[in-house]
């Protein structure tokens, strides 16, 4: 599920997949807690993204479109499937809110900052809780969950060794059979550059 999301960012030819465990994950996110909601923003589909933190204008590629300018977070959070915010007793909006209600409700996320991340479920649904006593849920009838949280920021995100010079988008998320990993999506051209071999 990461690579369609991961071809918008930048020319992916090759990903690498890693299954890790819910302790892992929570690990890999510690650093999103705390950070700002900077720009939260629906995509086709209603796709909700979340830009977290620091932002800044990055090149991106997107077939059949060319070159363009992209405003990423340190970390963004993509939710594919169906979600909603929840207050602490009632529902506040969600992907089949009336147009006005989604677009004030979504516009209402903005500068609200990430409290905790959770993962509920036998299958892992995401749980973003912000301050003001908002959470925003993922959820998903038909397949498992689709989410993805991107870890942009390198130096707030660690990459493993030998990819800091490297061109790539780290993420974690959920396989197509509904377990939980972490994705290196990656040019191997760039990689062979770096280290004289194709693939990692």
């Amino acid at each position: 599920m990461a690579r369609a999301v991961a071809s918008a960012i930048l020319i992916v030819v090759a990903q690498l997949d890693e299954r890790i465990t819910s302790a892992t994950f929570r690990r890999l996110t510690l650093s999103v807690h705390g950070l700002k909601v900077s720009r939260p923003w629906l995509g086709y589909g209603k796709v909700l993204f979340l830009e977290l933190g620091k932002l800044r204008d990055e090149a991106s590629h997107l077939p059949g479109r060319g070159p363009l300018s992209v405003r990423r977070g340190q970390a963004t959070i993509l939710i594919h499937s169906a979600w909603r915010a929840e207050g602490a007793s009632r529902f506040a909006f969600g992907i089949e809110s009336p147009p006005r209600v989604l677009k004030a409700g979504v516009a209402g996320l903005l500068g609200r900052r990430v409290i905790r991340l959770a993962l509920e479920a036998r299958l892992p649904e995401l749980v973003v809780k912000l301050d003001g006593a908002l959470w925003v849920r993922s959820f998903r009838l038909y397949g498992p969950p689709d989410w993805n949280i991107f870890l942009n920021d390198k130096d707030l995100f660690p990459p493993r060794r030998g990819w800091r010079l490297v061109d790539h988008a780290s993420l974690v998320g959920v396989s197509e059979g509904g377990q939980l990993q972490r994705s290196v999506c990656y040019d191997p051209a760039a990689w062979r550059s770096i280290h004289g071999r194709m693939r990692p």
